[in-house]
């Protein structure tokens, strides 16, 4: 049984609620008209939907360590897992790797972070070559990003790896790790964000109502208030008094970005004195995938992994309890538009430009292989 450190992963694991990223074994000649999983049974994607399209990324290649254009495909993770993708008139195997290897996973980050995976971490893989752990944004990780004492040393690498493989999400709380390397501030954010949501005077009052369910819970229990949970509570006490409208009708809010996810660098990076390289999996999910993909967008940065999971296209949640049943309640207020052509995000997530779907492939060895790879311009093929 793997372990867990946040409910949401275990979640995840048990329902299967996430991407999955499978490389195919032959360039398809065709459109990918079905998949076949592993007992048989077939289904479509929408060739309407380019997030159910075969993908190109690449990978390295253990022979002659250069880097080789490769075809993927992502789908819904539902418990069975695709073993053939039907393409121009044939089907061809696809490989899944191990994405499914918790364990290894987690000792690999351990490894890396030389700490705990629930933990913040710094370290130098080389003189130049920073690595930077952000791990789930609980309070747990939360805590240890605030006591994480970055030395002066570090800021000036040409390569900053930020590895948030198993972030399950949560709040905005790595920013402050971030900006070290990274010129980050709201004006930056704005510009890569395109988000459409509803408000009226109800939310103020609904968002109140649920977390003094929470707080109740809490206190029934002889559990203390965490300083974050007395903020919250103050922020929508405040809220309830600051609503000027004279009526309670919906407003619509729309962000018109500078940028969306397909217009990041990627490997056009390759070369350049100075670069991000992003380490994702099939966990890191909302927060999480709002940091990917706003570094992405916004700086020289190359994603490397698997997929994103996939929970970021409705955003800005609602949290209120069912007045019957007292049962808490949550619903999206408003969506995201992360490629900027519509496409289904989730259960796709954010594409990555080099697919390693092996947990042993992030290992320290095998991550400086692939630096070196990439500031050498080992392609194989153009991107």
């Amino acid at each position: 049984m793997p372990l867990f450190h946040d409910f949401w992963d275990l979640y995840r694991w048990k329902t299967n609620f996430s991407s999955r990223s499978a490389m195919l074994q032959n360039d398809p000649s065709g459109p990918c008209e079905k998949y076949r999983t592993a007992s048989g049974v077939e289904f479509a994607p929408n060739q309407n939907d380019p997030s159910q399209l075969v993908k190109s990324a690449f990978y390295l290649s253990s022979s002659d360590f250069k880097l080789h254009k490769t075809p993927y495909i992502v789908y819904r993770n539902k418990g069975d897992d695709v073993s053939a993708a039907f393409c121009g008139g044939k089907w061809i195997p696809v490989n899944l790797g191990d994405n499914s290897d918790w364990k290894t996973r987690v000792q690999n980050i351990n490894d890396l972070s030389k700490n705990d995976y629930t933990q913040a971490s710094v370290q130098h893989l080389s003189h130049d070559i920073a690595y930077l752990r952000i791990p789930t944004l609980n309070d747990v990780g939360c805590q240890s990003l605030q006591n994480l004492s970055i030395p002066n040393s570090f800021g000036q690498e040409r390569t900053l790896v930020i590895d948030f493989r198993t972030n399950g999400g949560g709040t905005d709380c790595a920013l402050p790790a971030l900006r070290h390397w990274l010129q980050i501030d709201d004006n930056l954010i704005a510009r890569n964000i395109d988000m459409t949501r509803r408000q009226s005077c109800l939310e103020p009052a609904l968002n109140f109502s649920s977390l003094q369910s929470q707080i109740a819970q809490r206190v029934s229990s002889n559990q203390p208030l965490t300083q974050a949970e007395k903020d919250f509570d103050q922020y929508y006490f405040d809220a309830l008094d600051s609503w000027q409208e004279p009526t309670c009708d919906i407003t619509a809010y729309a962000t018109t970005p500078e940028k969306h996810y397909l217009d990041r660098m990627g490997l056009k990076v390759l070369g350049m004195a100075k670069k991000v390289i992003l380490l994702t999996d099939d966990v890191c999910s909302s927060t999480c995938e709002g940091y990917v993909q706003l570094i992405a967008q916004a700086f020289p940065a190359i994603v490397v992994g698997v997929n994103t999971g996939g929970v970021g296209e409705f955003v800005q949640p609602i949290s209120f309890v069912l007045p019957f049943t007292k049962m808490p309640f949550e619903m999206a207020a408003g969506f995201s538009n992360v490629y900027g052509d519509n496409r289904s995000f989730e259960g796709y997530g954010l594409d990555v430009d080099i697919l390693l779907s092996k947990s042993g492939d992030m290992s320290a060895k095998n991550l400086l292989l692939l630096i070196q790879a990439i500031d050498s311009n080992n392609l194989k093929a153009a991107p």
